[in-house]
């Protein structure tokens, strides 16, 4: 019975790539026609927002998307902006649930070999930034182009992580360019805990996948004393904080039935 559940979640792995592929390929025509020119890049959003909730919904992974109690939350990610939203990485899913929290025109930001995938490419050639961490000289070329968007009033959705955790739902430790980016800029950052990716579909399907629902919780814009001396550091361990907080409450406290699985890597 073992052996079998776990051929079904390796089963599905292959069928989540196939519709998300399958549903690509439908929209490509307008993929590629929006990727043209940065002023259709709003439009390629919407179209990336529809692909990750087809694809998701065909292969039954549904996202149910919390936000805090705030006066005036979500509606003033509509409103206004740009921001940045950060949140934690623990499976390939991560990206598809931020498109359907990040609201107007977006960009995300991620390592330079997703040039390299044939789904992703015309995105991180045309509306994303994609750049090689361990180079300074293009990390600096990248956060410059960032803040360029972000002067044009699009919002950035970056993992501070750098990469998705070995070790979900524990964070890896953040990177700090985010949280540079919203002191030169002056934007809020939006943190964003992903609860349970992992456990419907862990890093890249090696652990297997399975349907069920993604939760997601959207913490409040955060801003910070920019003037402080310590203000990077301070902005980086709210953030953090803000994040870790919700995840231990999520898988402490919760009554989630179907927890992370004794198949995967303990926690």
């Amino acid at each position: 019975m073992h052996s079998l559940k776990q051929i079904i979640r390796k089963v599905f792995v292959f069928y989540n790539y196939f519709c998300f592929v399958l549903i690509f390929l439908i929209f490509f025509p307008l993929i590629f026609l929006f990727s043209r020119k940065p002023v259709f890049y709003p439009y390629l959003n919407q179209i990336r927002k529809v692909w990750a909730f087809l694809g998701c919904a065909l292969s039954g992974i549904f996202f149910k998307i919390e936000y805090e109690s705030y006066p005036g939350f979500p509606d003033v990610l509509r409103s206004k902006g740009p921001f940045i939203f950060c949140s934690n990485h623990c499976s390939y899913l991560d990206t598809l649930v931020l498109s359907q929290v990040a609201k107007g025109s977006f960009f995300y930001m991620g390592k330079s070999s997703l040039k390299k995938n044939p789904v992703l490419k015309i995105f991180f050639e045309s509306i994303d930034i994609a750049f090689n961490k361990e180079s300074k000289t293009d990390s600096y070329k990248a956060f410059k182009k960032a803040g360029k968007n972000l002067d044009l009033g699009q919002s950035a959705v970056i993992f501070p992580e750098g990469s998705i955790t070995a070790d979900p739902p524990h964070l890896r430790p953040f990177k700090s360019g985010a949280f540079k980016l919203a002191i030169e800029k002056d934007v809020a950052i939006v943190p964003v805990s992903i609860l349970n990716s992992f456990d419907i579909f862990y890093g890249e399907g090696r652990w297997g996948a399975r349907p069920g629902i993604i939760h997601c919780y959207v913490h409040k814009p955060i801003t910070q004393n920019f003037y402080s001396a310590n203000a990077e550091r301070e902005l980086k361990e709210r953030v953090y904080s803000t994040i870790a907080n919700k995840i231990q409450e999520f898988w402490m406290h919760s009554h989630y039935e179907e927890g992370w699985s004794p198949e995967h890597p303990q926690i």
